[in-house]
């Protein structure tokens, strides 16, 4: 069984909408909001997840696959601006998720 679990959980999507609205507007809070309920919260609710998939299924392999960078530190259109340090930042907050 291979999963990818948490992103929602962590507001990861509306953490990059709130990052595309366009200037003045800027994400810098809601992505060490997203990063900190990853490091504290979200731990332990994966675990519980585990462990409900393994009562469900003992012998079954679980491989849990981490998050993408989504991005490649080229702005987007004047519409949809995500900053070029937003984007970096989004790229780590992607490597802060447990797995």
């Amino acid at each position: 069984m291979t999963i990818s679990i948490g992103g929602n959980d962590a507001g990861f999507s509306n953490v990059i909408t709130e990052c595309a609205l366009p200037w003045p507007w800027t994400c810098w809070g809601g992505i060490e909001k997203a990063e900190t309920y990853m490091r504290n919260t979200l731990p332990g609710l994966l675990d519980n997840v585990y462990n409900q998939i393994h009562a469900k299924a003992p012998v079954a392999e679980v491989i849990v696959v981490g998050y993408p960078h989504l991005f490649n530190g080229v702005e987007c259109n004047g519409l949809a601006r995500i900053s070029k340090g937003e984007q970096e930042r989004l790229n780590q907050a992607a490597d802060v998720m447990p797995a």
